[in-house]
C-alpha cells in the first residue's frame, strides 16, 4: 500500500481543466510505499551498489543542462517547454529521485536503470503535464541562478 498520494491525478483533470485555468500550477507529487525491513548486506555495501548509478547520472546530468538551454529558448518564444525537454528532464528527475530514494534508505529496491516511470518501484515522481509559462519568469530565470 502506497502512503502519500496513493494514486496520480490525471493531468489535466479532464475536459473542465481546460475551460477553468487554475491560479497555481498542480504540485509534483512523490509517492512512497510503506516502511519495509531493509537487508543489511545492501545497507552496507550500497554506497558501492550505486556507483553504476553515479556513472551514467554524471552523464545523464550534462545532458540535462545541454537540454535545458534549448529547452529554455523554447519556453521563451512559445510560452511552454518543448516536449523533448519535458520528456527528457522528467525522466531525468524520476531517476534521480529512484536513486536518492535508495542512497536514503527509503527503500531496498534496487532502482532501474530507465528514464520512464517505473509503476511498480516502491517510490514514484508524478510530474504534471507541461503548461503554460510566464515568458518573463522565464527570461529571468538563468539571470535569478547566476548568484
Amino acid at each position: 500500500m502506497m502512503s502519500g498520494y496513493p494514486s496520480y491525478p490525471a493531468y489535466p483533470a479532464g475536459a473542465q481543466g481546460a475551460l477553468l485555468q487554475p491560479a497555481e500550477p498542480d504540485p509534483v507529487h512523490v509517492a512512497t510505499a510503506e516502511p519495509a525491513p531493509q537487508r543489511r548486506a545492501t545497507v552496507a555495501f550500497r554506497l558501492i551498489l550505486v556507483i553504476p548509478h553515479l556513472f551514467l547520472l554524471f552523464f545523464l546530468a550534462i545532458a540535462a543542462v545541454v537540454v535545458a538551454f534549448p529547452g529554455w529558448w523554447g519556453a521563451l518564444f512559445t510560452g511552454r517547454l518543448p516536449e523533448f525537454a519535458v520528456n527528457y528532464l522528467s525522466g531525468f528527475m524520476r531517476w534521480v529521485l529512484r536513486y536518492q530514494a535508495y542512497v536514503y534508505l527509503l527503500t531496498d529496491a534496487y532502482p532501474p536503470f530507465t528514464l520512464d516511470d517505473v509503476p511498480e518501484y516502491p517510490v514514484r515522481l508524478a510530474i504534471p503535464e507541461r503548461q503554460r509559462l510566464n515568458r518573463a519568469a522565464v527570461f529571468f530565470r538563468y539571470f535569478l541562478a547566476i548568484p
